[in-house]
């Protein structure tokens, strides 16, 4: 083949007829046979076959390679929280205005206290007898949650596989003694002004992802020149025909 080649470029060199040297080259190509013994025809008909396979095998793909969509995951269950509102008529907006904060953050209000992951009482300091009575709230909250009476146990068969509630105080009272409703009888976890409702689902988690084997508290009570929840809508009862609102 080489050969014919070369004639061909000396012809062309040369000046000479192309005609009987194309011929012969042709005729060199044509009976020279490769090592594997296919022809140029073998080789168009084996392609030929090979694209009509393909183009009529679809690929098929395992399933392992697929992933279900996230997007229709079930949501994380709402908790509950149970809200004791002592003191002013005030006291009662802001306990509404609290409910609107934590229905945002994923908590629906209870009227059951043994249902409740959360136990607020949102209190008053403005006279000295209110501020005992929310002390004896705080002791039969104490007496539920570890007395030895019937109701007491029963309360506890009840949450058997519930953790104890995170135990807040709110408002005025927890404004003016601070750590020591924290320390007193170790049954409070955290404590809120009533310039730190917003702070209150953190202040909760905080208390609630801490490691169980130890107690964790939580607490804020910044006062704001700036916080007056006008932007919140307060959460109130079904059928509520009357409203408490802020003059201040």
């Amino acid at each position: 083949m080489r050969s014919g080649l070369w004639r061909l470029v000396s012809a062309a060199a040369s000046g000479q007829r192309l005609s009987g040297l194309l011929t012969d080259g042709v005729r060199c190509l044509s009976t020279r046979t490769p090592q594997d013994g296919k022809t140029l025809a073998d080789f168009m008909q084996s392609s030929g076959s090979a694209a009509i396979q393909s183009a009529e095998t679809p690929q098929v793909f395992a399933a392992d390679n697929f992933r279900e969509p996230t997007g229709n995951a079930a949501p994380a269950p709402r908790r509950l929280v149970y809200v004791q509102t002592m003191g002013c008529q005030m006291n009662v907006n802001d306990s509404e205005v609290v409910l609107s904060i934590l229905h945002e953050a994923g908590y629906d209000r209870t009227p059951v206290l043994t249902e409740a992951d959360v136990v607020l009482v949102n209190t008053c300091a403005i006279r000295d007898g209110a501020e005992r009575r929310i002390w004896g709230w705080l002791g039969g909250l104490r007496h539920t949650l570890y007395g030895e009476n019937t109701a007491a146990a029963k309360w506890r068969g009840r949450r058997a596989n519930k953790r104890r509630p995170v135990v807040g105080v709110l408002g005025c009272m927890a404004e003016r003694l601070k750590g020591k409703l924290l320390d007193t009888e170790k049954l409070v976890d955290l404590v809120a002004g009533p310039d730190a409702y917003r702070d209150l689902p953190r202040l909760i988690d905080a208390v609630r992802d801490h490691d169980s084997g130890s107690r964790a508290t939580a607490m804020n009570v910044q006062l704001s020149l700036e916080e007056t929840y006008a932007d919140v809508v307060p959460l109130r009862p079904a059928g509520s025909t009357a409203a408490f609102v802020s003059i201040m």
